[in-house]
């Protein structure tokens, strides 16, 4: 794993908590596993992340962008 992957994980582990992070599809994924809804897509798994009670947030959207900017690319650049 690499820094910059290692950097995005423990930011979306910040974000939604150690234990939603502990049984979420990314962690499956990255640990070499599949999701049943989405298969082996990172990105797709990772933007399952972007509701609050339910409804679409832009600001949860704009965050997890930044987060898999970091994990794919390294780019480290403020939303």
């Amino acid at each position: 794993m690499l820094q910059n992957q290692y950097d995005a994980l423990v930011l979306l582990c910040y974000n939604i908590g150690v234990g939603n992070f502990k049984s979420s599809s990314v962690l499956t994924i990255v640990n070499g596993g599949s999701s049943q809804e989405y298969g082996s897509d990172i990105k797709a798994v990772w933007l399952a992340w972007i509701y609050s009670q339910g409804i679409e947030n832009d600001s949860l959207k704009n965050r997890r962008n930044y987060e898999l900017n970091v994990y794919n690319q390294g780019v480290y650049k403020k939303w």
